[in-house]
């Protein structure tokens, strides 16, 4: 007992050593974090600076907007001078325009005096030529008369000749085209007796054919599976049909219209239905197959009884249908409880169909109503209409069917001899085609060459007529020219040409003087009242790009400290709250340090009390602690075997099942080198995620540049288009905010003026404002459309043909984009171009109930409208 108690007291020592170690690297630990924390707490001292940069921020604004003013103020006043000076380069031009005036009058002033004296000169010349030129004249429309006369005749041949060749050839093609619509007709009805053919032929191997060629071979093979279905299936529907009367052959096209389907099969479960579709498939058959349940025949209504004889008859009446499932089928699928049966369209109209006025209904119980030749006619909403039957009954399936099956040897033979008759017939016909279309062709040619002599003398007839109206209107000019030049014969007043010459040159030096004044007035303002302002205007946008990139660097300094502060705060709360774990940690390990002294001073008492127990009272020193443990090997061995059981469970708890160390090292090698390529990757990974935010950082960066850029630019363009009416203003945009404000000056030379709320401002102002916000900001916007609807409701007369004017430039100077602006103003004035189109809507009419929709016509593309 004292042996263990003394082996307990060596555990509890070291256990103890353990507790104090752990409780001092406690406190070192807390004592680090707190000076982490101190540190962090000194480092975020760039606050200061944070406030200064605000508050140079807010004094470079303010100075940037005074700025703003004072250039908008300069620009106003250059726009002033230049206003005046445009005044007087207005006078200098008029000047100049009046010299060019008197420099083109004293030429032709002189001009005039020298042609004077030629005229003068070659009047009595031309006295003499103009009677023999008339006489010339004479004889050439004298010559050119008779000419015309012999191709008037020529004409009136050619255009008989034409005529009677245009004629034939509209005869023969519309012969030619009634042998080619009768060929066309004989090819199809010899197309429809060969099917009507092949099909007789396969009813003679089988009735079932009729209604497939594949029918008698699914039948064959249904008949030897017939055992595996739970009910005999019933197919095709068709062949289960039958004529109640052999005098109701005239209702076949009737019934052919109004039955389909008929080649399909019923079962009355899904099993056979799947065992069908297998015996199907295996004899390549493809078929539509009714699972119909077994129930007894419906009881239907008989719309002839229940009509009172309006109805000629319906199919219930025409078939004999002895199978329940094969009505019952024809009632889900084909609704032959609903149909009816006429003679005439005129019987189905009167007696088929009650009318309510210019509406039509058909008949209680009736949903579809046939002619005896399988057209059908009925109502829908309402109005009549009319579907000619697809083909004829000859070759339908049910015409095979319900036909005198007894008779088919004889209607092939009938069937084959109306084909060699109709070969026959098509043979002629199509030769026949041939010769008229050969003659058509000689027709043509002949029509052709008439033609063209026709067109030859109309051409020569022409020609001559112009030439002899020509010919005529020079004599007649020849006859006046001569009796003016014998009527007049007054020579030219030379002396007065000269005086007028004279007179137009002292003008001229006087105008002369005049633009020489003007230009030095010019100058004089552009030196002494322009060109100082254009300097004061320069300094103030070399100031105003200072400022700009002055606010931009202290904005790019406060966006970074503020980044900056907030890691810092970010990091004091993470050290903040390890020091708090970390002060809990220690506290625990105090607590349970003084626990364990505790515990080791009574255990350690408790062993003493026992050895002095056992060894007397005045014993001190303890025997080794294994000396008298075990009393043989074999205790030993037991001890060896129970601490190896421990180990192994230990190990085997903690995961450790590798017992060979030199396995388990090269396992710790290879987790070793996998850990060390996946920190390779996650490095990798830690890269390129910091080239991406530093990327990121940069676009964002760019993407404030642009934001700003368009920002200047649209407030700078909603400035100019301001100036144009005399007012202006400034668009204020709040990122932050989301928002975006306007502040408007009626006088652009009066800051009074200025007004932050439009809803205060007029209609028209207000809509000029609105429109050169819209214009200002749509001008970055790369949208493919742009309308506007009654821009200009409000505005006066100048602000409206302000607003036109910009709308139109920029409507033209962006050509890639489309847009239509709406306005009840009048547009005449507006020109219109190949990009520019106006549509005015023609005037509503009051009472007008109904759209009359004209023909469409195509217009030509445009890229703006009004």
């Amino acid at each position: 007992q004292a042996g263990y108690e003394k082996e307990q007291y060596e555990f509890d020592i070291k256990y103890k050593s353990t507790l104090s170690s752990k409780a001092k690297s406690g406190r070192e630990k807390v004592l680090a974090d707190a000076t982490n924390e101190k540190e962090i707490i000194d480092a975020n001292q760039p606050v200061s600076r944070v406030t200064q940069l605000e508050e140079e921020l807010t004094r470079l604004k303010n100075e940037l907007d005074a700025c703003h003013a004072s250039t908008k103020k300069t620009a106003a006043e250059i726009a002033a001078a230049r206003s005046d000076a445009n005044k007087l380069k207005r006078a200098r031009d008029s000047a100049e325009r009046e010299v060019r005036a008197l420099n083109t009058e004293v030429a032709n002033n002189l001009k005039n005096v020298q042609s004077c004296k030629e005229a003068n000169a070659s009047r009595q010349q031309n006295q003499s030529q103009a009677g023999s030129k008339a006489a010339a004249l004479e004889e050439q429309v004298a010559n050119l008369q008779a000419k015309f006369a012999e191709l008037e005749e020529t004409l009136k041949i050619a255009e008989n000749q034409a005529q009677q060749a245009s004629t034939e050839k509209d005869i023969v093609l519309s012969e030619s085209k009634k042998l080619g619509h009768t060929a066309s007709r004989l090819a199809a009805q010899l197309k429809e007796e060969e099917s009507r053919l092949n099909h007789l032929e396969a009813q003679k191997q089988s009735p079932l054919a009729a209604f497939g060629q594949f029918q008698p071979r699914l039948h064959a093979a249904v008949q030897r599976h017939l055992r595996e279905f739970e009910a005999p299936p019933i197919g095709p529907i068709g062949a289960c049909l039958k004529l109640a009367n052999a005098q109701d052959t005239k209702w076949i096209p009737a019934l052919s219209a109004s039955l389909t389907g008929l080649g399909r099969w019923i079962v009355t479960n899904q099993k056979d239905r799947s065992l069908l579709n297998s015996i199907a498939r295996q004899a390549n058959c493809d078929i539509q197959i009714i699972v119909q349940k077994a129930r007894p025949r419906y009881q239907i209504h008989d719309l002839c009884a229940h009509h009172q004889g309006r109805i000629d008859t319906t199919v219930t009446s025409i078939l004999n249908i002895e199978n329940d499932l094969v009505f019952n089928a024809l009632v889900d699928n084909n609704n032959i409880d609903t149909i009816a049966f006429f003679s005439t369209k005129h019987d189905a109209e009167t007696r088929g169909m009650t009318r309510r006025g210019e509406s039509f209904e058909l008949l209680q119980g009736v949903n579809r109503i046939f002619l005896a030749n399988g057209d059908e006619t009925g109502s829908r909403r309402g109005s009549l209409f009319y579907k000619r039957a697809i083909s004829s009954n000859k070759n339908s399936p049910l015409g095979f069917a319900l036909g005198d099956t007894q008779n088919t040897e004889q209607l092939v033979a009938e069937t084959k001899n109306a084909i060699r008759q109709t070969k026959q017939q098509a043979s002629e016909a199509n030769r026949e085609f041939e010769l008229k279309k050969s003659q058509a062709n000689e027709i043509k040619n002949s029509e052709s060459a008439a033609r063209r002599k026709f067109k030859q003398a109309s051409d020569a007839h022409d020609r001559a007529l112009i030439q002899l109206n020509s010919m005529r209107a020079d004599l007649a000019k020849a006859h006046t020219d001569s009796q003016t030049e014998l009527a007049d014969v007054v020579l030219e007043d030379v002396d007065a040409a000269e005086t007028e010459l004279r007179n137009s040159e002292e003008s001229l030096h006087q105008a002369e003087a005049s633009v020489a004044e003007a230009t030095k007035a010019l100058e004089n303002h552009n030196n002494d009242v322009i060109a100082p302002l254009i300097a004061v205007q320069n300094q103030h946008h070399a100031r105003n790009k200072e400022l700009v990139q002055e606010e931009e660097n202290v904005h790019c300094e406060l966006t970074d400290l503020l980044a900056l502060q907030k890691d810092d705060e970010q990091k004091v709360m993470k050290e903040k709250k390890k020091a708090e774990k970390a002060r809990a940690r220690l506290s625990e390990f105090e607590t349970a340090l003084e626990e364990e002294d505790k515990r080791l001073e009574i255990i350690t008492n408790k062993a003493i009390d026992n050895t002095q127990t056992f060894l007397g009272k005045d014993y001190t020193e303890f025997p080794h602690p294994l000396s008298k443990k075990f009393k043989s090997a074999e205790a030993i061995q037991v001890k060896i075997n129970a601490l190896s059981k421990q180990k192994d469970k230990a190990l085997s708890k903690k995961g450790i099942e590798e017992r060979d160390p030199q396995v388990a090292k090269e396992k710790v090698h290879r987790a070793r080198a996998a850990y060390k390529e996946k920190e390779k990757g996650c490095k990798q990974i830690e890269q390129e995620s910091k080239e991406l935010k530093a990327d990121a950082s940069e676009r964002w960066e760019r993407l404030k540049e642009i934001r700003r850029h368009i920002c200047r630019f649209s407030d700078t363009t909603f400035d100019e288009i301001l100036q144009k009416k005399g007012s202006s203003g400034t668009l204020k945009f709040s990122h932050k905010e989301q928002t975006l404000g306007l502040v408007f000056q009626k006088d652009n030379l009066d800051a009074s003026t200025q007004i932050e709320n439009i809803t205060s401002l007029s209609g028209g102002e207000r809509s000029f404002t609105t429109l050169a916000m819209l214009l200002s900001i749509g001008s970055t916007i790369e949208c493919p459309f742009r309308v506007m609807d009654e821009f200009d409701v409000f505005m006066d007369q100048v602000a409206r043909k302000v607003a036109m004017k910009e709308l139109v430039e920029m409507a033209q100077h962006y050509e890639s984009r489309q847009f239509i602006f709406i306005t009840p103003q009048d547009l005449s004035s507006l020109p219109q171009s190949q990009i520019l189109k106006v549509f005015k809507l023609h005037p509503p009419i009051r009472g007008q109930q109904t759209l009359n929709f004209a023909p469409h016509q195509s217009q030509p593309a445009a890229s703006q409208s009004f």
